[in-house]
């Protein structure tokens, strides 16, 4: 895991001040997609009226894309908004509500053995959902925080936000890896949510069991041999 003082942390939030009031998403957020073929140049933003064009979509985050499983050409977007939201289009322009689950943010939706499966956030650790149709949903696991137990030094608050790449297909890795953040030790009412977060990473071959790093060292080495299979930097 990768940790560090909290008193020596820099803001990497660009043109931010300790003396300002923390940031956070307001009213106004809404989805956004941008279009690349190399991933250098980008189209201008566009929203994504995913309730309908025309209605007022409230406040909404941490977006997620998944083509269907059984329709090609058939796109879902997974949203927070009191809940898991979600809608499809078969366009990307053109969307329609389909429905919500109670689930926590930072949505992540891959599909294993025709079902779809839904990592969330809660409070507190990571949950696991399933569902044949994104109808129902069955409860895999509800608040699993990993090895926080141990952790106190950096994430004794909270183990939050996972994310999944699935690279069990890729020979030079062939496993799902989960990056997430922890908060702590500091009490969750100082500037924590800013400064306090150190990033993890864990590894498993079901992407319901999970491993992770016993040492800083070990850490180190897994996210830069992840980094450098995903292309964005080399040994």
């Amino acid at each position: 895991m990768l940790a560090s003082n909290l008193l020596e942390k820099p803001y990497v939030m660009l043109g931010y001040k300790r003396s300002e009031r923390r940031r956070f998403g307001n009213k106004d957020c809404r989805i956004w997609i941008t279009r690349s073929k190399d991933l250098e140049n980008w189209s201008e933003p566009e929203m994504l009226w995913v309730k309908g064009e025309g209605k007022d979509p409230g406040k909404m985050i941490d977006a997620y894309l998944l083509e269907d499983k059984d329709k090609k050409g058939k796109w879902w977007v997974f949203y927070k908004q009191a809940g898991a939201n979600y809608s499809y289009s078969y366009d990307l322009i053109n969307w329609t509500y389909h429905g919500k689950v109670k689930a926590g943010e930072n949505v992540c939706v891959w599909v294993e053995n025709d079902e779809y499966y839904m990592l969330h956030s809660p409070e507190v650790g990571m949950g696991l959902m399933k569902s044949k149709d994104l109808s129902e949903w069955e409860h895999v696991f509800d608040e699993n925080v990993l090895g926080q137990e141990d952790w106190c030094h950096w994430a004794g608050q909270r183990v939050t936000a996972g994310y999944l790449l699935d690279l069990r297909e890729d020979p030079r890795v062939g496993k799902g890896i989960m990056f997430f953040h922890g908060q702590g030790p500091a009490p969750k009412s100082t500037e924590i949510l800013n400064s306090g977060t150190d990033l993890g990473i864990a590894w498993s071959d079901d992407l319901i069991s999970w491993e992770w790093p016993e040492s800083l060292e070990t850490s180190f080495v897994a996210l830069r041999a992840i980094a450098l299979v995903i292309g964005r930097i080399g040994f």
